[in-house]
């Protein structure tokens, strides 16, 4: 709000870039570890939707403040913005401090979910155990041949394999994430790597967008920022079907989703260059243009 030059402005810019990571990696974090695998791709698609409304109307808010109440106006709906955000985050209640205050139902609940799906090769010694017990109440002579069959081989055959998983691959596992932060690790990962790359082509040509267009709407069509603004609505319009993209996405996979949701984009960039003058046409051209690739975007997000 202060800076009057380039150097500073820059700077400032810097620093939102970095409260802007944190605030949106935490989020997501949060929001996975709460939300669970299951209906993520729906929940990611509400998160997209805000998002996008949060990148794109921000120029409309902005250039309605900047025409009608002068500079500083823009920043004090930001600084109120950031009051707001600091009081939702104090009172959201984490997931674990959740389970400090309802442990007892928690543990119960995810203990017998374990049990249920993950339970390996110990659960069955728990259940022949458990067997002989109640053969050795119920039925006597019969407990005998049960318990030694189930408890006493069992043991050496559980312990085995653990000594040999101990003494060859664990010693090079342990060494290989003590010495290597986790983030190497999941660098190597090549699906990573392309979802992080298509992240970057989208973030690039949100961008683009933010930046590019209205400029070119006050050279082109003669706008003032009321209108610079108002031309974000073609892109955020097809951003509301961003939670049924993630309710395909949790059913279907987002691998095509994404894929379509890139190549069908591409022509569309392309004929953006059409618009050149001043008219009525040219103008819902550029709208339309802009509503199919916000609806790209939507699904590529």
């Amino acid at each position: 709000m202060l800076a009057r030059n380039v150097a500073l402005m820059i700077v400032g810019r810097i620093l939102q870039g970095f409260s802007g990571a944190v605030v949106w990696t935490v989020g997501i974090a949060l929001l996975v570890d709460t939300v669970g695998e299951k209906e993520i791709g729906e929940v990611l698609g509400w998160i997209s939707l805000s998002m996008s409304l949060g990148i794109l109307v921000a120029p409309l808010v902005g250039g309605v403040l900047y025409e009608k109440s002068g500079y500083f106006a823009v920043y004090y709906v930001a600084f109120g913005l950031i009051a707001l955000d600091i009081f939702l985050r104090l009172v959201l209640v984490e997931k674990k401090i959740a389970r400090q205050w309802l442990g007892d139902d928690i543990v119960q609940g995810e203990a017998s979910r374990v049990d249920a799906g993950f339970g390996g090769n110990t659960n069955p010694d728990l259940k022949a155990s458990e067997d002989g017990i109640a053969d050795e109440e119920g039925s006597g002579s019969a407990a005998a041949p049960k318990t030694s069959s189930n408890e006493i081989p069992r043991e050496p055959q559980a312990a085995e394999p653990s000594l040999e998983d101990t003494s060859t691959p664990a010693p090079v596992t342990t060494t290989r994430i003590s010495r290597y932060p986790p983030v190497l690790t999941l660098l190597k990962s090549r699906r990573l790597l392309a979802a992080l790359w298509g992240c970057i082509i989208q973030g690039s040509l949100l961008t683009a967008i933010d930046g590019v267009v209205p400029l070119f709407v006050q050279e082109t069509f003669g706008w003032n920022s009321i209108g610079a603004g108002l031309i974000f609505l073609a892109v955020i319009i097809p951003g509301f079907s961003a939670p049924a993209i993630g309710w395909l996405s949790d059913r279907h996979g987002p691998r095509w989703l994404c894929v379509f949701g890139f190549i069908f984009q591409i022509p569309f960039w392309v004929l953006l260059r059409f618009v050149t003058h001043n008219s009525l046409k040219q103008k819902v051209l550029l709208c339309a243009l802009l509503s199919l690739i916000g609806f790209s975007l939507s699904m590529v997000s």
